[in-house]
């Protein structure tokens, strides 16, 4: 679990908040569960605000999940679970996360992992 939040906005505040990275990595040979508290923040200017989460086990190459909101909401606070492939030919298996709204700002907290 992460001891910290990872925080992305776009456009990038400063290079410790790009619009995009990757909040958890499966460097195991176990499928896992990941849970992920997620808070997304709209711009006022903006009429909505939306994340969109890559990484996540499928049998659909490229699946992705995104969370989004419209006005007159500000915020939105959320867990998601995801599930995570075990690392396939020695590589790695990232979950990245990239604001997909200009003026949004999400903060991403790892809050458990479970071997399934």
């Amino acid at each position: 679990m992460s001891a910290y939040d990872v925080v992305f906005s776009n456009p990038s505040l400063d290079p410790n908040h790009p619009v995009q990275g990757d909040v958890f990595v499966n460097a195991s040979a176990r499928n896992l569960v990941v849970v992920l508290s997620v808070e997304l923040n709209r711009d006022p200017q903006q009429p909505d605000a939306r994340v969109v989460i890559r990484g996540i086990d499928s049998t659909e190459k490229g699946q992705e999940h995104a969370i989004g909101f419209s006005a007159p909401a500000t915020v939105l606070r959320t867990t998601v679970a995801l599930r995570v492939a075990a690392m396939d030919d020695a590589k790695p298996r990232p979950v990245g996360v990239e604001v997909a709204t200009p003026g949004a700002v999400c903060t991403v907290r790892v809050l458990s992992v479970t071997p399934v």
